[in-house]
């Protein structure tokens, strides 16, 4: 079943654990995978290679965020072309990199202006922030859990 799986902690403590949640939901031998770790973000696709067939994450200009997605948008020609003359270069020309460009523009908001059937992640790794989203109707389901390491002090108090 596709879809999308990340983890967010160092890279060492992710690749087992990402590997072992992508290989949960690659039920067929024809699903193709897209890895990414890195020092803070760690994520994973399971697709399909129909829709949005290239690699992800795919990465803004400044590479500063990174999108993930699985499914599509529907009818944002207009509107993307409105992104290319506020200055936006379109390398992979899809789906996704549209999704991350209406992100820079708008903030979280643009989800609410989105048409289609989409599961998505975005990571802004100078804010150390995530967003996952998903079409209005949940026709992508979206599932998650929110771990939190404790730590204890030595002195016996909270510090995480």
């Amino acid at each position: 079943m596709p879809g999308i799986t990340g983890v967010i902690g160092t890279e060492a403590e992710a690749k087992v654990l990402l590997k072992r949640m992508y290989s949960s939901i690659k039920h067929e031998d024809g699903y193709l995978v897209d890895e990414h770790f890195s020092s803070t973000f760690n994520i994973a696709r399971v697709h399909l290679g129909i829709i949005n067939p290239e690699p992800q994450p795919i990465f803004s200009e400044d590479e500063g965020l990174c999108i993930v997605m699985d499914g599509e948008i529907y009818d944002y020609e207009e509107e993307k072309e409105r992104l290319k003359a506020k200055g936006h270069k379109f390398r992979v020309d899809n789906d996704p990199e549209f999704c991350l460009y209406q992100y820079e523009e708008y903030g979280e908001d643009f989800v609410n202006k989105l048409n289609g059937s989409f599961s998505l992640v975005i990571w802004d790794e100078k804010n150390q922030n995530l967003l996952i989203a998903n079409d209005r109707y949940g026709s992508r389901p979206l599932y998650y859990d929110w771990k939190v390491a404790l730590c204890i002090g030595s002195e016996g108090d909270f510090a995480g």
